[in-house]
């Protein structure tokens, strides 16, 4: 068994805040290309019970995960796609050294012991009344846009008590992973401002440079009254 058997009793809870956010929409193409400039790193399922060969996903299935999300994406229609909660709520770690496994009824829980990279589906409104976005909020009239990567920079454990600066206390295993994966979104993607009656107003997320080509027939964006500003050549 990769995980050690274990129990928060013992553990102790992981407890972390103050993450650091990168919200990006790339293209198929782009998350390739993420995925190999990353470090070596694994795709694990956090958000429930798994059997032991179910907990580590692997890159290919997430990939295409991805792809049928962004091929929905650019026809405006979801209605046949049925995304994985779980693939999508996966975290990003270079070790599995990072976790521990709680054992219940044969099937494994995965905690964290370390900070790793969360993903989540990222999504957003636009309040037309204050025009402001609001991201990761439930409710209707929601515009899908890519994924949140997160990465707490302080963490601490109920055990210990102490409060650690993830990025300058300790080198954590997932600080390189993290940091290169910051190095390819500001390479790869741009930040996006949109344009709401004529008004230039900043998104406070990002867009790869390959989806600047089909994003102005984006049908969410155009039922919200949104444009994107196009990319300066």
């Amino acid at each position: 068994m990769v995980f050690r058997i274990s129990h928060p009793h013992i553990e102790g809870f992981f407890q972390s805040s103050k993450p650091l956010f990168y919200r990006v929409l790339f293209d198929t193409e782009e998350m390739e290309d993420l995925f190999s400039y990353l470090p070596s790193f694994a795709l694990y399922n956090v958000s429930k019970l798994a059997l032991e060969k179910e907990i580590i996903f692997s890159k290919k299935q997430f990939l295409e995960g991805y792809a049928l999300y962004v091929k929905g994406l650019k026809k405006g229609d979801f209605s046949h796609l049925t995304l994985s909660k779980s693939l999508f709520s996966a975290v990003l770690s270079s070790t599995p050294k990072s976790f521990y496994a709680m054992e219940v009824k044969e099937k494994l829980l995965l905690k964290m012991l370390e900070p790793t990279i969360q993903l989540s589906l990222h999504r957003f409104n636009f309040c037309k009344e204050n025009k402001t976005f609001h991201s990761m909020v439930s409710g209707k009239e929601l515009v899908s846009w890519g994924l949140q990567f997160s990465y707490p920079t302080l963490y601490s454990n109920s055990k210990k008590g102490d409060v650690i600066k993830t990025m300058k206390q300790k080198p954590f295993p997932n600080n390189l992973l993290f940091r290169s994966l910051m190095r390819f979104i500001r390479s790869k993607s741009d930040p996006v401002f949109f344009l709401v009656d004529g008004e230039r107003i900043n998104g406070q997320m990002r867009l790869g440079k390959n989806c600047f080509s089909w994003i102005h027939t984006y049908k969410s964006l155009n039922e919200q009254g949104l444009e994107v500003e196009r990319r300066k050549k």
